[in-house]
């Protein structure tokens, strides 16, 4: 195709002058195509029938209430009719405490029944050692023997009231327990080395062993006896003297009867080994009885009790 010519421009025509104008018109054209090529492309407008009529815009207002309650009951009809979709796994939240929280209440239960246990062990122990204590206890039993020594190791014979008990082991017992619990107040010896005895406290030990209704004699029919009593200074001249060569008490059982306390006492002989003195290993935990009699205790004005009478067993040791 052949280019239009440009047309010369007229009047005085210089050639500088017409090669800037072309230039200049060429750089525009250029421009104008360039801004043509970046600026986006409009959409084009709809056609006059496409477009909604004006009444399809207005609503009115009783109309856009029942179009929601329309939508509300599609929404709750579709909410309710079951779908055949298959509906993914949920994380399953345990009802009850996490693992770790059960495993720590499995631990502590077992620990409070542990001691729940061992309290109970040893409250079973403690009352079985208590029980054993009070079924083994005999220290009224041996409270009874140091009462009763003073009398055993005077071997008496059978009575049933002081009155009718021999005389002189009355004595002789009276003077013993006097020796032995007040030895300490005696201080005064005669020239032969025998302590100096009181009457006034031979007759308080008689009424402490036999009841206050006994009666004591300070006369003696034995011609070997470790005592000698001075009427003028209304004391006894004991002579010193040992009680191994006696008889010594072993209370085996009380019982309380209706005439008193009743005491099995056994007599242990000086040869048993029950009378050891304990440093020997081979010292017996109980004593071999020779023979055993019946002690009647019973109380005095001032509640303490007092040996009423001696009788035999009526058992064997």
């Amino acid at each position: 195709m052949n280019e239009k010519k440009k047309p010369v421009p007229g009047g005085r025509v210089v050639s500088t002058d017409y090669r800037s104008a072309y230039r200049e018109e060429e750089e525009a054209k250029h421009a104008r195509e360039f801004a043509a090529q970046e600026e986006p492309e409009k959409p084009a407008a709809p056609a006059e029938e496409d477009l909604p009529e004006q009444d399809d815009f207005v609503t009115d207002p009783q109309d856009q209430e029942e179009d929601l309650l329309e939508k509300d009951e599609d929404s709750d009809s579709a909410e309710s009719e079951p779908t055949d979709e298959p509906v993914p796994d949920q994380p399953k939240t345990p009802a009850s405490r996490p693992r770790y929280r059960r495993r720590y209440g499995i631990f502590m239960g077992a620990l409070v029944l542990l001691f729940a246990l061992v309290g109970v062990g040893f409250l079973v122990t403690m009352a079985g050692q208590g029980i054993y204590r009070v079924v083994t206890d005999d220290s009224q039993l041996r409270a009874w023997d140091e009462f009763l020594a003073p009398v055993v190791m005077q071997d008496p014979e059978p009575f049933e009231s002081a009155a009718d008990a021999d005389p002189e082991m009355l004595l002789r017992a009276s003077i013993w327990r006097t020796v032995t619990v007040n030895a300490e107040n005696y201080t005064e010896y005669d020239e032969l080395g025998r302590t100096m005895v009181p009457l006034a406290d031979v007759i308080d030990s008689c009424h402490v062993l036999f009841g206050e209704e006994c009666e004591l004699s300070t006369l003696t029919t034995s011609e070997e006896t470790f005592f000698e009593y001075d009427e003028e200074e209304t004391s006894f001249h004991v002579a010193p003297f040992s009680s191994e060569s006696s008889f010594a008490p072993y209370v085996e059982s009380s019982r309380t009867t209706n005439e008193g306390i009743l005491l099995r006492v056994g007599y242990v002989s000086a040869t048993d080994e029950w009378r050891g003195d304990g440093s020997s290993s081979s010292q017996a935990e109980r004593p071999e009885p020779i023979k055993y009699m019946e002690y009647l205790l019973k109380a005095d004005s001032s509640g303490n009790q007092y040996i009423a009478a001696i009788r035999t067993s009526p058992q064997a040791g």
